[in-house]
């Protein structure tokens, strides 16, 4: 395989202590990537085997890491592999000393990351949630961009059709179901909570 194909870089970490959310949303980027020819993507994946497996079964070129590797270790990873055109890096505890790594082996690093927790050493941030403000912006290098807000949600394309979609909604409902995933999502089933209360709807 050529230098050119992997010419953009994924890095994720998944499994039963940080979740899959984050490597399901980052897989249907890549694959929309490919789709659009920008190489085949190539992922370094954190976690058991089965994560770097459900990548391959996607398609795609797969560099298993280790749960819990060091930088130092993750440095010797990524020195076997070409500088890439663009990484694109999406987890939980992304912080700025692996950023730092990743933006040494690219020439534009962009973090999804929709809790914006951390002090950011990347070329661009995006987080797919409401968050008008956040001090960590004052607070990341100088020169990191952050595109905020809803419309950055990383979404399938099927799910955006069914959002944009007419639908009829009953003015009385029975129950509501709400899903957030699988970690701790309390203060989303607050904003739910205080949605479903503004909206209007009549429910039990």
């Amino acid at each position: 395989m050529s230098e050119r194909d992997n010419r953009i870089h994924f890095r994720t970490r998944g499994g039963p202590t940080q979740g899959w959310g984050n490597v399901y949303r980052l897989a249907s980027f890549a694959e929309q990537c490919r789709q659009r020819g920008h190489g085949q993507p190539l992922f370094f994946a954190e976690g058991p085997e089965t994560v770097a497996s459900f990548l391959r079964n996607r398609g795609f070129d797969v560099v298993h890491l280790p749960d819990g590797i060091g930088i130092e270790e993750e440095r010797r990873v990524l020195a076997d592999h070409s500088h890439a055109e663009a990484t694109f890096l999406e987890m939980l505890e992304a912080t700025p000393e692996l950023q730092r790594l990743h933006r040494e082996s690219t020439n534009l690093l962009v973090v999804f990351d929709d809790l914006c927790d951390q002090v950011y050493e990347a070329d661009l941030v995006v987080c797919g949630q409401g968050l008008p403000s956040h001090a960590n912006q004052a607070l990341s290098a100088e020169g990191t961009e952050f595109l905020v807000g809803y419309d950055y949600f990383l979404m399938r394309p099927e799910f955006l059709e069914k959002r944009d979609a007419a639908r009829t909604i009953r003015p009385r409902l029975e129950r509501v179901l709400v899903t957030l995933g699988g970690g701790r999502y309390d203060v989303g089933y607050l904003k739910a909570a205080h949605g479903l209360a503004g909206s209007g709807l009549e429910l039990d």
